[in-house]
């Protein structure tokens, strides 16, 4: 069985529709769904940060036993020339834990992945992943960390659901596709939208929305980078060997 865990359902909602899930459990903030068409799978939504991440984990793999388990969703570019919508199975994944200003190459831990390199068949190329505690949307910032730790891609929990999936000794893999390339400024309300028990992003979205309708524009455009960003997640996912 294959075991998915990712943060919310806007980055899944594609490939939820394409393996016909359902759901069949919930459990405080996660909610489980499996698929009716296709290989089996079971996928979590709602591992939002590193203490979700690590939690939703557990349960996925105590309560269905997965044979591999996969951190799926989107991340943002830390490297020039990434664009929305492409897709990386990642060969290793880095974690800086604790607020930005302590972080340093030597606070960062690593792992490598198998299916990174193994598992995509030439038609994905393989990058690294920095997992970090809370959301970076400056351009400098993510730069930096691109540079130092030679990743091209962050997002916030897939080196917490690999460390948690190599601790029951199943085995790992990453699939991020890129939402917001290195240059894009993301609107502030991300911030919030993005930390645990915010509710839907859609909702912050429109809420943001009404507040700012001058930057309505901004968010009709990240909308069309959900959507593209959540097809090219699905047919990767859809694509693997290890479906």
């Amino acid at each position: 069985m294959l075991g998915i865990v990712a943060a919310f359902k806007e980055e899944t909602a594609d490939y939820l529709s394409r393996g016909r899930f359902r759901e069949v459990e919930r459990s405080g903030p996660y909610r489980f769904y499996r698929a009716r068409r296709g290989p089996s799978a079971v996928l979590v939504l709602g591992a939002v940060g590193k203490p979700r991440a690590k939690e939703a984990t557990s349960r996925l793999i105590e309560n269905y036993g997965p044979e591999i388990v996969v951190s799926a969703g989107f991340a943002g570019a830390v490297r020039p020339k990434l664009r929305t919508g492409d897709v990386f199975v990642c060969d290793r994944v880095v974690s800086m834990d604790g607020p930005p200003a302590f972080w340093t190459v030597d606070s960062a831990n690593e792992r490598l992945l198998a299916c990174g390199s193994s598992a995509t068949d030439g038609h994905y190329n393989p990058t690294g992943c920095v997992s970090v505690s809370q959301f970076v949307h400056v351009g400098s910032m993510k730069s930096w960390l691109g540079r130092v730790l030679r990743v091209g891609v962050i997002d916030r929990e897939s080196y917490w659901v690999t460390d948690v999936a190599a601790s029951y000794g199943v085995q790992q893999a990453v699939v991020r596709a890129v939402l917001d390339t290195l240059e894009d400024n993301m609107p502030d309300f991300l911030v919030d939208a993005l930390s645990p028990g915010a509710g839907s992003p859609k909702v912050r979205a429109l809420r943001y929305g009404l507040k700012h309708p001058h930057r309505v524009r901004r968010l009709i455009r990240l909308s069309a980078q959900v959507k593209m960003a959540g097809r090219s997640l699905s047919e990767c996912l859809a694509s693997q060997p290890w479906n």
